[in-house]
């Protein structure tokens, strides 16, 4: 018997036949898992309170000959309780599961977890701005996925000037030197900094979360573009 055991979140969950549930997790060890859960929405099931969305749970499993695996167990280690408490939150919440899904099928990437529980924290921080949650998610998942955009030159492979205006091109990630740009330094500098250290750290720092809202819409483009 293979049984594997390791740190999971809930990225999806499917109702399968009367009493049954699949249950795709993203795991600390293995990538996107996805596994059958017997008899999980029948009442009094011990697995139940402990596949809920925005929490991380141990999880033990055996491997499938197929795609599908066997979830053994899960118990919940911590639940992001504060996200559903606000819809602004939550919404974000869905959307950064949405795209972790959707990555961690494509990419079998390590740090694809990290950032997941890291973007869920800054979530649960009720504390924390969401546009800086909402930024350090987006600018991270696009660094590891090999397609952040290029913070030290422009598209004339000249050094990002501290007294220049870009605009963002999302079709190559590079700034365009622009007088009439929407784009200044520091909104790179924030962003430099978002790619460094964590939201919460982030936070402390004056002037930031000015900077990060300021440049959302070019930073959503950009998103939008690499992920649509």
């Amino acid at each position: 018997m293979n049984r594997l055991r390791t740190r999971g979140v809930v990225l999806r969950r499917v109702n399968y036949g009367e009493a049954d549930r699949i249950i795709t997790f993203l795991t600390a060890d293995y990538g996107q898992v996805s596994a059958m859960a017997k008899g999980v929405r029948r009442q009094g099931s011990k697995l139940a309170g402990a596949i809920e969305l925005f929490s991380e749970s141990d999880v033990s499993f055996i491997k499938g000959k197929g795609e599908l695996d066997h979830l053994l167990s899960s118990r919940m280690m911590r639940h992001f309780g504060h996200i559903v408490s606000d819809y602004e939150r939550l919404t974000l919440g869905y959307e950064v599961i949405k795209q972790i899904h959707k990555a961690s099928r494509e990419f079998n990437e390590p740090k694809l977890y990290g950032i997941l529980i890291t973007s869920l924290e800054a979530l649960d921080d009720l504390t924390l701005p969401l546009p800086t949650a909402s930024a350090w998610f987006k600018l991270n998942l696009l660094a590891a996925l090999g397609q952040q955009p290029n913070l030290l030159h422009d598209t004339d492979n000249q050094k990002l000037s501290d007294g220049s205006k870009y605009t963002l091109l999302p079709d190559d990630g590079a700034f365009k030197e622009d007088k009439q740009g929407n784009i200044t330094p520091v909104h790179i500098k924030a962003w430099r900094v978002l790619l460094t250290t964590t939201p919460t750290k982030a936070k402390a720092i004056g002037g930031l979360e000015q900077a990060i809202e300021e440049s959302t819409p070019a930073l959503d483009n950009l998103f939008e573009y690499q992920f649509s």
